[in-house]
């Protein structure tokens, strides 16, 4: 985590944190300052598949890695191009229809893919990420960077708000 925290108490009524965060009596509140890159998981490869991949693979791949979506890309010179995401309820949705799909283009959808910049506020997305349960993430050059899910907000605000916990977490 980038963010450092500083746990002293606060004199002033409302005083900002180095983290982003403001203490205001006793209470701990997020600034719009803490963006999608700091709460980016680190030494994570992203997940990731091609359109044309056997959807078995997509499958035993969310299996194994205990995810709910791959994001559909395909590389084009430097950049991977995003095509949508293939997840549980896609692929679920295409059985419900009576599909047989062979392969995760089959599958896959761009339906209620919220794709945002690493340098936006994370308050501003969050309602987003608890709903869609994911977001996509693009750097300033346009290019894929990652996906930021429900529980890698927990984690993060988690390791965030660890100094300020009466109790062992």
């Amino acid at each position: 985590m980038d963010a450092t925290i500083r746990a002293e108490r606060l004199e002033s009524d409302t005083e900002a944190l180095s983290n982003g965060t403001q203490e205001r009596e006793g209470l701990i509140m997020l600034s719009h300052e803490i963006l999608i890159r700091d709460s980016l998981p680190k030494d994570v490869a992203v997940l990731t598949i091609g359109p044309d991949a056997p959807l078995k693979t997509a499958m035993s791949i969310m299996m194994l890695e205990g995810v709910e979506q791959l994001p559909v890309v395909s590389a084009r010179s430097k950049s991977k191009v995003l095509h949508g995401y293939v997840g549980w309820n896609t692929i679920g949705e295409s059985y419900a229809l009576g599909k047989e799909p062979q392969k995760v283009r089959d599958c896959m959808t761009k339906k209620g893919l919220a794709v945002v910049y690493d340098n936006t506020p994370l308050l501003n997305v969050v309602a987003v990420i608890g709903r869609k349960g994911f977001i996509v993430v693009r750097n300033e050059e346009d290019e894929f960077c990652g996906v930021i899910t429900r529980g890698d907000v927990v984690r993060y605000l988690n390791e965030m708000f660890k100094p300020f916990a009466r109790a062992p977490i």
